[in-house]
């Protein structure tokens, strides 16, 4: 495991998860499907690793697919897709489930 990621656990952060472009959405999505507040994303972002954010002032790039993963429950799968283990079916579920549901969000504002 490399220096950082020990290092962060020491200090109670997680390292994100690696994000693809794709993968990522704004704090304002992440806030509508979990329905929870800024604050609480963002707790959930430095305690849990679903999201990143490159300087304190930038903003804050939440990964979909870890964010359903923390709402399921889903911890061991979560470490898994941290991990880099992106083809554990596990994990492959919660990719495919988060593009269904942004291409679900995504033709419902169109209407």
């Amino acid at each position: 495991m490399p220096i950082i990621a020990s290092n962060s656990e020491q200090i109670g952060r997680r390292v994100p998860v690696p994000m693809l472009a794709s993968e990522i959405v704004r704090i304002e999505t992440a806030m509508h499907f979990a329905q929870v507040s800024d604050k609480t994303i963002r707790r959930w972002s430095q305690a849990d690793g679903i999201g990143r954010q490159a300087e304190k002032h930038a903003p804050l790039q939440v990964s979909f697919p870890a964010l359903l993963m923390k709402l399921d429950g889903e911890t061991a799968t979560l470490e898994r897709f941290r991990s880099g283990e992106r083809s554990h079916p596990a994990v492959q579920f919660y990719l495919h489930r988060a593009i269904a549901l942004l291409e679900q969000e995504r033709l419902g504002r169109r209407r």
